[in-house]
């Protein structure tokens, strides 16, 4: 994708929320959440698109929205770079780097499908963006990883490169690195989902050899150019998840982005988590399977080398160490929904449901995905609630 390709709305959402160009300039750009409460305003009103700012005067942008004249002057002055903008696209576009925003049809669908409000306005990557539309299974664990950790890791992302999918990790050191390695040996294909230096990672020779094979395509939410920072690390973690269909954890400690990242999967069941078992794995994996992660063993996984999708469809519907029958799962889902669905008032986690009803958490998700994918509830930033139409309509209309 080049620049040029970006449509107006594209360019506003740049404008008013990325910080691209912003060298010597005093106004911050939007964040996530202010965002979001400018643009349900601008959904409302007249306006209706990003681009109308572009089309109307900061009259009409006080009127329409309900604005200040403060908030006014600052959207005006963010759409004054839009000069240093250009320069600053056509910079990145001449080095390998893209950008997509959430107006266009370039954009993961997944992202607004499972992180809905919380998905990134801007994303840029370097690569053949057409990968993000291929089934993936992330391969997420600790930086430092210990032996066993490393060869079952390496051992998943072949297994998954040989049931044709595409592994996605985070591009740090340690269990990510070691799967995308890995990945890539088998002659597979990788997303690696950046928080920092996208521009320094596309600069290296064999990055850039692996994105021109078109086997590589690099992610990021952030700015090309920023520096890591431990926030962003952890925020990365969703972005990750929200692209795959399955998500297996090497290793991960009770603290640390692994380890926040996989109990923020469980809590909003993006995916199936499946955690490696055995007798000398991290406390932090242990800890995962007790709140729901599905054990896996080293050998498990060479046993489904080439049934990789019924093995873990197999052991997703485990829900008990007493129940061995997965179609019980959904039998009693008619009769036992209504008395859930009265707790569900208010935003309550996969944890809060099992719980409340005495339930095993894996249990409590399946019951819990089974009723969003009816839209009977919706999934929240802090768990799951009963669905409203208004909130439906922002889904569908997100900028």
């Amino acid at each position: 994708m080049t620049a040029q390709r970006l449509n107006s709305d594209s360019l506003v959402l740049l404008l008013l929320c990325s910080d691209l160009a912003m060298s010597n300039f005093s106004v911050k750009p939007y964040t996530l959440k202010q965002w979001e409460s400018l643009s349900k305003k601008l959904l409302m009103s007249n306006l209706k698109r990003p681009k109308a700012f572009l089309e109307t005067t900061p009259i009409e942008w006080m009127t329409e929205l309900q604005i200040n004249n403060e908030e006014a002057e600052r959207i005006g002055k963010l759409l004054s770079r839009s000069g240093q903008l250009a320069i600053e696209i056509e910079r990145l576009s001449s080095i390998g780097i893209w950008i997509t925003t959430r107006a266009e049809s370039t954009y993961p669908n997944r992202y607004k499908k499972l992180l809905r409000t919380n998905s990134p306005v801007v994303l840029y990557g370097a690569g053949d963006i057409n990968i993000l539309e291929n089934r993936a299974i992330a391969i997420v664990g600790s930086r430092d990883v210990d032996q066993s950790g490393k060869e079952f890791t390496e051992l998943v992302a072949t297994t998954v490169v040989n049931n044709g999918y595409t592994v996605v990790s985070g591009g740090s050191r340690g269990v990510d690195s070691i799967a995308e390695n890995a990945a890539l040996l088998a002659k597979g294909k990788v997303i690696s989902v950046l928080s920092d230096s996208l521009e320094t990672t596309i600069r290296k020779k064999e990055t850039r050899n692996q994105i021109l094979n078109s086997n590589l395509l690099l992610l990021s939410a952030y700015n090309p150019i920023a520096r890591f920072k431990g926030y962003t690390a952890i925020e990365r973690n969703k972005h990750i998840y929200a692209l795959a269909d399955y998500t297996f954890v090497s290793s991960s400690d009770k603290k640390g982005g692994t380890w926040a990242g996989a109990n923020e999967n469980l809590n909003f069941a993006w995916n199936p988590l499946l955690v490696r078992n055995s007798i000398d794995v991290p406390e932090g994996n242990e800890a995962l399977i007790k709140l729901g992660g599905i054990p896996i063993l080293f050998d498990e996984v060479v046993g489904a080398s080439r049934n990789l999708d019924e093995f873990i469809e197999l052991k997703k519907n485990i829900v008990s160490p007493i129940s061995t029958k997965p179609a019980t799962v959904y039998n009693l889902f008619d009769t036992v929904w209504p008395v859930i669905e009265k707790y569900l008032h208010e935003d309550r986690s996969v944890n809060d449901v099992s719980i409340y009803f005495a339930l095993y958490p894996e249990q409590a998700r399946l019951w819990l995905e089974e009723a969003v994918k009816n839209n009977r509830i919706k999934r929240t930033t802090k768990g799951y609630k009963k669905t409203t139409p208004i909130q439906d309509h922002e889904q569908i209309t997100l900028f």
